[in-house]
């Protein structure tokens, strides 16, 4: 095994998964908002995303360790992908209430979490295991769980857009400065996502328009401080 290579395509794979959420991400809000993200903020959302899959995918690769658990194990999250993919392209047809429709998308979040981390931890445990007398079996089960890797990410990231874009709280207090920087607006909001350049927000008095603020025009944040 070529060291330097499989290092070359782990971190490829690392930044399309990146870039792969940031997708599913804007496709849920405005895809046009898309290039306002710079390299950092797929990087960030790394950062902040493989701590969380760290304990799932070891519980998994404990769940494949033994034959019968792994059989078990592999039916299960076949369905539930099948079950996922399903919720989410029909999910206009089954959410009758703006309610249901939320809690429709939390399911497919969760649920596309728990593929991403199987996945994720097939792929660990063939890298780990390299057999030479097992090696296209095993290189063409990373080439699938990949590939469900990726699919699922976009999907995770899709989910995420829709729970941010569809929620009722406007917790956060923004302070504007005026373009003669010296009248101040400050205004609630719901914050959805910081990103390099600025803020992705929703404003309380104009709940159905996503805003694009600059850092530079941002005087204060504020928000509820939560114990």
């Amino acid at each position: 095994m070529d060291v330097s290579k499989l290092a070359g395509v782990l971190t490829g794979t690392a930044f399309a998964i990146g870039v792969l959420y940031n997708i599913g991400y804007f496709t849920a809000i405005d895809l046009q908002l898309f290039p306002l993200l710079s390299y950092k903020d797929h990087l960030e959302t790394l950062v902040f995303f493989v701590p969380v899959t760290v304990v799932p995918m070891l519980f998994c690769m404990w769940l494949r360790a033994h034959p019968e658990r792994k059989r078990v194990a592999d039916r299960a999250v076949i369905a539930l992908a099948g079950g996922t993919v399903t919720a989410w392209v029909e999910r206009d047809e089954m959410a009758w209430s703006a309610a249901f429709s939320g809690i429709l998308m939390t399911v497919v979040f969760l649920t596309s979490f728990l593929v991403i981390a199987y996945c994720a931890s097939i792929i660990l445990e063939n890298l780990l295991k390299l057999d030479e007398g097992r090696a296209e079996e095993q290189w063409r089960a990373i080439a699938f769980s990949g590939l469900g890797l990726l699919t699922f990410v976009t999907l995770f990231g899709n989910a995420r857009g829709h729970l941010d874009s569809e929620g009722s709280r406007f917790d956060t207090n923004i302070t504007l400065t005026g373009e003669d920087h010296a009248r101040l607006d400050t205004r609630p909001a719901r914050l959805m996502r910081a990103i390099d350049g600025g803020l992705l927000l929703v404003f309380k008095d104009t709940p159905d328009r996503l805003a694009y603020i600059r850092y530079e025009t941002v005087r204060s944040i504020a928000e509820s401080l939560h114990p």
